[in-house]
């Protein structure tokens, strides 16, 4: 199985809003695999939030930068879940 990264994002009541993953085996330059995979995990997992809260008008108009930026002023949790990485 190959090595990845899933997210989760739990609202202030803990409820599980989204979920995203990223099992991509590259890396951006001077980044480990895990870490790529993380960047990579959370910006998917900040455009599930922006889908699972918002009109799909609102969330076209949105970028990845909007997205992230929105999902950190709700104030919810992130879990960031290690998949088959060695220091996992």
């Amino acid at each position: 199985m190959s090595p990845g990264i899933v997210a989760i994002y739990t609202d202030k009541g803990g409820r599980v809003i989204a979920s995203a993953s990223d099992f991509e085996l590259s890396a951006p330059g001077g980044f480990t695999l895990a870490e790529g995979q993380e960047h990579r995990a959370n910006i998917c997992l900040c455009r599930a939030v922006i889908d699972a809260y918002c009109s799909s008008v609102i969330g076209a108009a949105l970028d990845s930068y909007d997205c992230e930026r929105i999902v950190h002023k709700l104030g919810g949790t992130v879990t960031v879940i290690p998949v088959g990485h060695k220091n996992a």
